[in-house]
Protein backbone atom coordinates (compact mmCIF):
# COMPACT_ATOMS: atom_id res chain seq x y z
CA UNK A 1 0.00 0.00 0.00
CA UNK A 2 2.58 2.59 0.41
CA UNK A 3 4.00 2.45 -2.47
CA UNK A 4 0.32 3.16 -4.14
CA UNK A 5 0.33 6.92 -5.94
CA UNK A 6 -3.59 6.80 -7.78
CA UNK A 7 -5.94 10.03 -7.92
CA UNK A 8 -5.82 12.44 -5.37
CA UNK A 9 -4.46 10.64 -2.47
CA UNK A 10 -0.81 9.45 -2.46
CA UNK A 11 0.13 6.95 -0.59
CA UNK A 12 3.74 7.23 -1.55
CA UNK A 13 6.79 7.56 1.49
CA UNK A 14 4.35 6.85 4.16
CA UNK A 15 2.37 4.33 5.81
CA UNK A 16 -0.46 4.87 8.54
CA UNK A 17 -0.33 4.40 11.93
CA UNK A 18 -2.14 1.60 13.49
CA UNK A 19 -3.43 0.47 10.42
CA UNK A 20 -5.70 -2.65 11.79
CA UNK A 21 -7.71 -0.03 14.26
CA UNK A 22 -8.75 2.13 10.61
CA UNK A 23 -12.11 1.04 10.05
CA UNK A 24 -13.33 -1.64 7.27
CA UNK A 25 -15.36 0.96 6.17
CA UNK A 26 -12.28 2.65 4.45
CA UNK A 27 -10.91 -0.08 3.46
CA UNK A 28 -11.74 -0.92 -0.70
CA UNK A 29 -13.69 -4.31 -1.34
CA UNK A 30 -11.47 -5.29 -4.53
CA UNK A 31 -7.86 -4.47 -2.87
CA UNK A 32 -8.97 -4.68 0.64
CA UNK A 33 -6.46 -1.74 1.49
CA UNK A 34 -7.75 1.76 2.72
CA UNK A 35 -8.98 3.82 0.15
CA UNK A 36 -7.15 5.18 -2.59
CA UNK A 37 -8.89 8.32 -4.37
CA UNK A 38 -12.35 6.82 -3.40
CA UNK A 39 -15.19 6.62 -5.91
CA UNK A 40 -18.69 5.65 -5.17
CA UNK A 41 -21.26 4.14 -7.57
CA UNK A 42 -24.33 6.28 -7.47
CA UNK A 43 -27.18 3.22 -8.75
CA UNK A 44 -25.63 1.05 -4.88
CA UNK A 45 -23.72 2.89 -3.11
CA UNK A 46 -21.03 0.99 -2.81
CA UNK A 47 -17.34 2.89 -3.19
CA UNK A 48 -13.84 1.48 -4.56
CA UNK A 49 -10.78 2.92 -5.23
CA UNK A 50 -10.12 4.28 -8.36
CA UNK A 51 -7.86 2.39 -10.03
CA UNK A 52 -9.91 -1.10 -8.38
CA UNK A 53 -13.02 0.62 -10.13
CA UNK A 54 -11.31 0.87 -13.47
CA UNK A 55 -9.69 -2.44 -13.45
CA UNK A 56 -12.96 -4.53 -12.68
CA UNK A 57 -14.90 -2.01 -14.99
CA UNK A 58 -12.43 -2.73 -17.81
CA UNK A 59 -12.32 -6.39 -17.33
CA UNK A 60 -16.14 -6.52 -18.32
CA UNK A 61 -17.37 -6.35 -21.89
CA UNK A 62 -20.13 -4.35 -22.43
CA UNK A 63 -22.01 -3.38 -19.44
CA UNK A 64 -19.75 -2.76 -16.28
CA UNK A 65 -21.23 -4.56 -13.33
CA UNK A 66 -20.49 -3.90 -9.33
CA UNK A 67 -18.07 -5.80 -7.67
CA UNK A 68 -20.08 -6.49 -4.94
CA UNK A 69 -23.63 -6.31 -6.07
CA UNK A 70 -23.29 -6.88 -9.57
CA UNK A 71 -25.46 -3.51 -10.13
CA UNK A 72 -25.14 -2.48 -13.65
CA UNK A 73 -23.49 1.27 -14.25
CA UNK A 74 -21.24 3.87 -16.33
CA UNK A 75 -19.42 6.74 -16.35
CA UNK A 76 -22.39 8.63 -15.78
CA UNK A 77 -22.86 6.72 -12.47
CA UNK A 78 -19.84 6.96 -10.85
CA UNK A 79 -19.24 10.04 -8.17
CA UNK A 80 -16.18 11.05 -6.13
CA UNK A 81 -16.98 10.09 -2.56
CA UNK A 82 -15.99 12.43 -0.22
CA UNK A 83 -16.83 11.57 2.81
CA UNK A 84 -14.10 8.46 3.12
CA UNK A 85 -11.92 10.59 1.35
CA UNK A 86 -11.96 13.96 3.86
CA UNK A 87 -11.85 10.81 6.88
CA UNK A 88 -8.60 9.15 5.50
CA UNK A 89 -7.19 12.26 4.81
CA UNK A 90 -7.05 13.16 8.60
CA UNK A 91 -5.65 9.69 9.68
CA UNK A 92 -2.00 9.67 11.09
CA UNK A 93 0.41 8.83 9.21
CA UNK A 94 4.33 8.55 9.04
CA UNK A 95 6.60 9.63 6.56
CA UNK A 96 9.19 6.85 5.23
CA UNK A 97 10.68 8.92 2.52
CA UNK A 98 14.21 8.53 4.02
CA UNK A 99 14.86 6.16 6.66
CA UNK A 100 15.90 8.88 9.35
CA UNK A 101 12.61 11.07 8.95
CA UNK A 102 10.95 11.52 12.03
CA UNK A 103 8.08 13.21 10.59
CA UNK A 104 4.65 12.32 12.03
CA UNK A 105 1.05 14.18 10.89
CA UNK A 106 -1.96 13.57 8.98
CA UNK A 107 -2.29 12.32 5.84
CA UNK A 108 -3.04 15.68 4.01
CA UNK A 109 -0.35 17.39 5.84
CA UNK A 110 2.21 14.81 4.56
CA UNK A 111 2.28 15.73 0.98
CA UNK A 112 3.27 19.50 1.99
CA UNK A 113 6.39 18.02 4.20
CA UNK A 114 7.51 15.59 0.97
CA UNK A 115 6.84 18.91 -1.06
CA UNK A 116 9.10 21.58 1.39
CA UNK A 117 11.72 18.60 1.04
CA UNK A 118 11.68 18.69 5.08
CA UNK A 119 12.59 14.89 5.06
CA UNK A 120 16.15 15.94 3.49
CA UNK A 121 16.18 19.27 5.43
CA UNK A 122 15.97 17.30 8.38
CA UNK A 123 18.24 14.56 8.06
CA UNK A 124 20.86 17.40 6.98
CA UNK A 125 19.99 19.15 10.23
CA UNK A 126 20.58 16.16 12.20
CA UNK A 127 23.86 15.00 10.63
CA UNK A 128 25.17 18.90 11.55
CA UNK A 129 24.04 18.66 14.57
CA UNK A 130 26.02 15.46 15.28
CA UNK A 131 29.32 16.46 13.95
Amino acid sequence: MNENQLGDLSYQNMKFLNEESISKFLHCPICQKIFNNPKRLLLCGDTFCEKCLQVSGSKNKGTKRCSVCNQSYNQDHIQDDLIPKKIIEDLRVQCTRTKDCQWVGILQEHKIHIQNNECVQQTGQEKQQQE
